[in-house]
């Protein structure tokens, strides 16, 4: 019989867990999302864990350090 899917998925893939805010985490907790960061696996793969908090600071970085390749607004193939 052929199998509906493959074992190994054709395609690459990253996970990714976001849990509550920074600031709200106890000690306890901090210590547990630490631990999460390092072990947590899905299908034999690493997910990424954070606090929405870093990760809305990653993406504000991710952007601003890309803001300077965006064309000027008066660039051509502009829609504005």
């Amino acid at each position: 019989m052929h199998a509906r899917f493959p074992r190994e998925p054709g395609f690459k893939y990253h996970g990714m867990l976001v849990v509550g805010r920074t600031q709200g985490l106890s000690d306890f907790e901090r210590k547990r999302l630490e631990r999460r960061r390092n072990s947590v696996l899905v299908n034999s793969r690493y997910i990424q864990c954070m606090t929405y908090d870093e990760l809305y600071d990653d993406l504000r970085f991710q952007l601003e350090k890309a803001a300077p390749l965006t064309p000027a607004p008066d660039a051509p193939g502009d829609l504005t």
